[in-house]
């Protein structure tokens, strides 16, 4: 099997893995609303209590909005505040995947829920797995 289609298998595996409960879903910042809509339909499924939302610098263009205004948004779509935690540190992926496993260790969480952008899920999922 080449690298390529290791990846790729790899890659599949990431995008039809079964959900499973976990003790945090993880929104990253980017891509607008998309992923807030969906974070939010995954914690009024309970799957998790609580959502961590998670990015630092602002680009409209790009489709990143401060976590303030993107819990704001979890809110008006069901999210209740208090189940609502800020990381506003993170300006990468890799400076969130850091962030969000040392809350995660403090926090003692066992199993987190990763949002991210189909196309940024696997580079997302390897870099928490990388430099968590």
């Amino acid at each position: 099997m080449t690298e390529r289609e290791k990846l790729y298998k790899l890659y599949i595996l990431v995008l039809t893995e079964p959900l499973r409960k976990a003790d945090a879903i993880i929104l990253l910042a980017g891509d607008g609303n998309a992923r807030v809509s969906h974070a939010a339909n995954l914690y009024r499924q309970k799957w998790a209590p609580k959502i961590i939302v998670s990015g630092g610098p602002m680009d409209r263009n790009y489709g990143s909005f401060p976590p303030k205004i993107l819990a704001r948004r979890l809110a008006k779509e069901g999210v209740e505040k208090k189940n609502t935690i800020l990381d506003e540190k993170s300006n990468n992926t890799r400076e969130q995947a850091v962030n969000i496993i040392g809350l995660a260790k403090s926090n003692k969480w066992k199993k987190i829920i990763l949002v991210a952008s189909p196309h940024h899920q696997l580079r997302a999922f390897l870099t928490f797995i990388a430099f968590g």
